[in-house]
């Protein structure tokens, strides 16, 4: 069953026939990634190797196998079979009331994708496409648990031992329009920051239902609501150092988090660590308090 399609393949849900039967007399299900034509299985292989990295150290997809076969008419068909998850945070903002996710859930998944984000960097990696279809919850139990996906655009930021790659003088545009930082609007080479830039963007979208960008697909012009859209507040409606988001339907004061982390990240140069401990804990410092 077909799921899913992006610009370099389609996800169908299938049934895994090597694997045991279960109590219901059904195998596991699993999901299935599609190259479109030949010429995009490198794309598949690269996400294998990321996703094999990541196994065990990361909340992402358990990789299942990397693998060929033939279709109906005798063509190769080349396919990333990983475990199925649940609906991506996209389908969720948009099923919820006035497209808006809570704030307890954006900040229990804001945590989540920092440590996903986090992990993924320190094991040399940078996602260079972070946005909410790209997290998914899982199933059963794990429903509320955030899982990163979608390595196909992943660059590796250092070697093996260490090494920080230099930036690149130029560079193509990476990511997605709605959610890119500004150095990739800029071609420029991006680093770990540029992944929480994304994130930082995904998180506002979450809270306030669309990015005063969300309709229009022309990057030179986002690129330029990007730079004038977003204003520190010195002393803002929610307490002190918020964000002020100018959305379509007027001016949406931003949680302190998420005014701190737009603060932090102004400072923060390609080849700079994000502070992802302080991010975490302001994010964590959203949740209201138990009962």
């Amino acid at each position: 069953r077909l799921v899913g399609r992006g610009t370099f393949a389609e996800i169908y849900e299938a049934a895994d026939l090597r694997s045991e039967k279960g109590p219901d007399g059904r195998r596991r299900t699993v999901a299935v990634k599609v190259a479109l034509d030949a010429a995009r299985a490198g794309m598949l292989r690269h996400e294998a190797t990321v996703l094999r990295d990541l196994q065990g150290r990361c909340a992402c997809a358990e990789l299942i196998e990397l693998g060929r076969g033939v279709d109906t008419d005798g063509g190769p068909v080349h396919f990333l079979a990983m475990q199925l998850l649940g609906e991506n945070l996209s389908e969720l903002r948009k099923s919820a009331p006035r497209r808006r996710l809570s704030l307890r859930t954006v900040a229990s998944a804001g945590v989540q994708m920092v440590d996903a984000i986090r992990t993924m960097h320190e094991m040399g990696w940078v996602h260079r496409d972070i946005k909410p279809s790209n997290f998914c919850v899982g199933l059963g139990a794990a429903m509320c648990r955030c899982h990163i996906l979608d390595f196909g655009l992943a660059r590796r930021w250092r070697n093996s031992d260490g090494v920080a790659h230099p930036a690149r003088a130029s560079a193509e545009f990476r990511g997605t329009c709605k959610y890119a930082s500004i150095r990739s609007h800029q071609n420029q080479d991006l680093g770990r920051a540029d992944d929480l830039w994304s994130l930082l963007y995904m998180l506002m979208e979450l809270l306030c239902g669309e990015l005063p960008w969300s309709s229009n697909r022309d990057r030179a012009a986002v690129l330029r609501m990007k730079e004038e859209h977003f204003a520190l507040a010195s002393d803002s409606v929610d307490g002190g150092g918020g964000a002020e988001l100018r959305a379509p339907d007027g001016a949406v004061s931003m949680p302190r988090a998420l005014g701190k982390l737009f603060r932090h990240l102004q400072g923060v140069a390609f080849d700079g660590a994000p502070d992802y401990a302080m991010i975490r804990g302001e994010l964590e410092a959203m949740l209201p308090a138990p009962a």
